[in-house]
């Protein structure tokens, strides 16, 4: 799904990157509060960004939705 959002509103997020955390730390924060396969967990992070085996996963927090532009 494409979408587009300012560069001012994406830097205003509270953000996580998991490709930049140790393999371990990436998977704990993933158990603890993922809803798929994990705890489920709330977190306070706006938009984070997480490894699968089919590349980069983008998943923004449903308070920021207002911030998305899925038009042209």
């Amino acid at each position: 799904m494409t979408f587009k959002i300012s560069d001012h509103d994406f830097s205003s997020l509270k953000k996580i990157d998991l490709f930049k955390l140790n393999e371990q730390a990436a998977e704990n924060f993933a158990n603890a509060h993922s809803r798929l396969w994990g705890d489920g967990l709330p977190h306070d992070f706006d938009y984070i960004r997480a490894p699968t085996g089919m590349g980069p996963e983008n998943v923004f927090n449903k308070r920021i939705f207002h911030l998305l532009n899925f038009g042209d």
